[in-house]
C-alpha cells in the first residue's frame, strides 16, 4: 500500500515560494520583489528599475523581507504542534536555513555599498529566521550567532 503525501496548504505554498525568492540571492545582488529577480547592485539599470518600481530597500523591501520572516516563524511554531506534518516541518526548516542564509547575502550587498541603515534593518528579519534554526542545525550551517 502506498502512503499519501498531503498537499501542502496554499499558505504553507506561498511561504515556500517567498523563501525560495530571498534564498537564490547571490552576492552582489539586490531583490525586485514585484518581479521576483534581483538586479546588479552596481548596476544603474537595476538602480533606475527598482526606482520606477517603487522598491527602494530601506522601505519597501526590509518591511517585505520581515514580513516573510515572521510568517515564516509563526508557520513554523504552527507546524511544529502538528505531529503529522513533520514532513512539512523539514521541508519549512531547510527553506528557512537558505531563506536566512540569502538574506545575510543582501545583507552583505548593501554594507559593500554603504548603505548601513538596511544592513542593520536586516539584521532583524535574520535574528527572527535565527532563533527557529536549532543550534545543532546552526553548527551544521556554519550560521554563527
Amino acid at each position: 500500500m502506498s502512503s499519501i503525501i498531503p498537499i501542502p496548504s496554499v499558505h504553507l505554498q506561498t511561504l515556500y515560494n517567498n523563501l525560495d525568492f530571498l534564498a537564490e540571492a547571490l552576492d552582489g545582488q539586490k531583490p525586485c520583489f514585484r518581479k521576483r529577480c534581483y538586479v546588479d547592485s552596481k548596476s544603474w539599470i537595476g538602480t533606475i528599475y527598482r526606482f520606477f518600481e517603487s522598491e527602494e530597500q530601506s522601505s519597501y523591501g526590509n518591511a517585505f523581507i520581515n514580513s516573510i520572516c515572521i510568517d515564516a516563524a509563526q508557520t513554523y511554531n504552527k507546524e511544529l504542534k502538528e505531529p503529522t506534518n513533520t514532513n512539512n516541518n523539514i521541508i519549512l526548516l531547510n527553506k528557512i536555513v537558505l531563506a536566512r542564509n540569502g538574506i545575510n547575502r543582501i545583507q552583505i550587498t548593501y554594507k559593500s555599498i554603504g548603505k548601513i541603515d538596511v544592513a542593520i534593518k536586516l539584521s532583524n528579519s535574520i535574528g527572527i529566521l535565527d532563533n527557529l534554526i536549532p543550534d545543532e542545525r546552526k553548527q551544521l550551517e556554519d550560521i554563527m550567532p
